[in-house]
């Protein structure tokens, strides 16, 4: 109960540690290992795997806008390529000036 409401700022330290300390140095000692191991081990371990999810979320979220984009680009592409095919009464494969002036009209 005391040491999990010295990791968690139900309790400050000070008020664990030197209880401990005057009545046994080995005791004050293992209780700072266990804050130092829980603090610095664990709860950073568990916020590093946090970071690391929602990066690998945006990371996932960026590539899905990168896609849709792409996406544009190429119906986009698409779109004036019929346009020009459509604009193309010969079907040469090319667009003259005269093609290209009478689509416009």
């Amino acid at each position: 109960h005391s040491l999990f409401m010295a990791i968690s700022g139900g309790r400050d330290w000070n008020e664990l540690y030197f209880p401990l300390y005057e009545n046994s140095v080995m005791c004050a000692f293992m209780f700072m290992f266990y804050i130092f191991f829980v603090v610095f081990g664990v709860l950073n371990t568990v916020t590093g795997a946090f970071v690391d999810s929602i990066r690998v979320t945006s990371m996932a979220d960026n590539d899905v806008v990168i896609e849709e984009a792409m996406q544009e680009t190429d119906k986009f592409r698409r779109d004036v390529r019929a346009i020009f095919e459509e604009a193309d009464s010969d079907e040469s494969g090319t667009l003259s000036w005269d093609e290209f002036e009478a689509h416009l009209q």
